[in-house]
């Protein structure tokens, strides 16, 4: 398998397809533009579109019933490429079914499943 990683994105979300991935240690970065430009300011907010394939977000998608857009990573994929393909911040990435804290920073790998969101950067308030 080969690891993909990220550093800041414009987008959000996902699960693993197995609830877990077998990631190697070699995971490696690399820092989107929205990142260096300090995009991270806002949440981008809902309809959540999908502005299609790209190099570095080449994974399927799937919408469910509710509407939830569930994308698949793919070999070379990268995950703050696949945040800017659904416009979404770095903390509008999830990977449901997985422990602990995950976002477009974080490293996926070929077979996860990650969910775009609209996830205000600090949590929705109780």
């Amino acid at each position: 398998m080969v690891g993909l990683g990220v550093s800041g994105c414009v987008g959000t979300s996902g699960p693993t397809a197995a609830g877990t991935s077998s990631a190697p240690s070699s995971a490696t970065s690399a820092p989107t533009a929205a990142a260096e430009a300090g995009a991270e300011a806002e949440a981008t907010p809902g309809p959540i579109t999908d502005l299609g394939a790209r190099d570095g977000a080449n994974g399927s998608t799937e919408t469910t019933g509710d509407g939830t857009i569930r994308y698949t990573v793919a070999e070379g994929d990268v995950t703050g490429i696949v945040c800017d393909r659904f416009e979404r911040r770095w903390w509008q990435l999830e990977r449901p079914g997985t422990d602990g804290p995950f976002d477009c920073n974080a490293p996926s790998y070929p077979g996860d499943v990650l969910v775009p969101t609209d996830e205000p950067q600090y949590g929705r308030p109780d």
